[in-house]
């Protein structure tokens, strides 16, 4: 093989050595070619990344990611051309290697107006007040950049970066409307939510991270649970890393996702009374396999186990067995 030490096609020879069998074998070697493709790599620029108007430009700190040892890139990354108050993006400029495909992390260029020295927050958002889950909102937020001068002029809200909103941390937060290298903060609250579920065969307790699906006559799926839920939210149903489709029978031990919009509000681990299998029905299997644990010759999941405790007394015993029994021959409901 040739030395692969740069990008392109190499011819590959093959070769016989040794002794070759030329009177009952006919050998032929045919020639090959070796891709090398250029290494990807991430470009990130760190620091110096915002001026004030009439500035010169300050010298770029980046760093590449991914370089083997002893290669060197040259170049230097660079910014959108421009010298007005504003947002400039940043590119690869003359950053370039024969070797390497180079990606740059995203990143921009601020220009702050001469003698910006503060950002003031003129009115406060319409909305400080979220349950969980809810997206951060910033209509009715107007901005001021304060000059040394005294002057203003007026900042747009979607030219700052916003940090500090978590939608799932219960209680006060400060949320930061940054601006090159200014910045305001204003404060929210977010409060718990209680999801409440119309249907009375589902129970979530938020404290246990469970869903216990109680339903004794018939399976349940999940497109009848998607149905209770509150307005605005929606679930996915997991059996392992598979998600399962509307039609599919909730069963113990899956894994129910509860999102408000795209943000996930809680995790549940399913619970349904007396499906101690896991298949989403009850069943004789379920009886027999609380039998077989009585008598050491089966170990139930730990959401098995709270399953097959149908009668409540926080141990199992056959009476779990036989109360299953009457459910599937459609007898008395505990």
């Amino acid at each position: 093989l040739p030395t692969l030490d740069q990008v392109g096609e190499y011819p590959v020879e093959l070769r016989l050595s040794g002794t070759v069998d030329t009177e009952h074998y006919v050998i032929t070697a045919e020639s090959g070619t070796v891709r090398v493709l250029p290494r990807p790599v991430t470009v990130t620029v760190t620091s110096g990344l915002s001026k004030y108007e009439g500035q010169d430009d300050p010298d770029m700190i980046w760093q590449i990611d991914g370089v083997l040892s002893g290669d060197t890139i040259g170049g230097a990354p660079a910014r959108q051309a421009g010298e007005e108050v504003g947002v400039y993006a940043i590119t690869l400029g003359t950053l370039a290697h024969p070797c390497y495909e180079m990606t740059l992390a995203e990143a921009e260029f601020v220009i702050l107006p001469d003698g910006a020295t503060s950002i003031e927050l003129l009115t406060p958002p319409a909305k400080t007040e979220y349950l969980r889950g809810e997206a951060l909102s910033t209509e009715g937020i107007t901005l001021s950049l304060l000059l040394q001068s005294g002057a203003s002029r007026p900042l747009a809200v979607e030219d700052c970066t916003v940090s500090g909103y978590d939608p799932m941390h219960i209680g006060a937060q400060t949320v930061t409307l940054t601006y090159g290298l200014l910045s305001v903060a204003f404060e929210v609250i977010v409060e718990p939510d209680e999801l409440t579920i119309a249907d009375d065969r589902f129970l979530l307790s938020e404290e246990d991270a469970t869903l216990t699906v109680d339903s004794t006559s018939k399976p349940v799926t999940l497109s009848e649970l998607l149905a209770a839920l509150p307005e605005g939210y929606t679930a996915k149903l997991y059996q392992g890393d598979a998600e399962q489709d509307g039609g599919k029978r909730i069963g113990t031990g899956m894994t129910l996702t509860v999102l408000r919009g795209d943000t996930v509000c809680m995790t549940l681990t399913v619970i349904h009374r007396g499906d101690v299998n896991g298949d989403g029905r009850l069943t004789q299997t379920d009886a027999v396999i609380i039998l077989r644990t009585l008598v050491g010759k089966y170990t139930l999941s730990e959401a098995g186990a709270i399953a097959a405790d149908v009668v409540g007394i926080g141990r199992l015993t056959q009476t779990d067995a036989v109360q299953i029994l009457r459910w599937v021959l459609s007898y008395d409901r505990a």
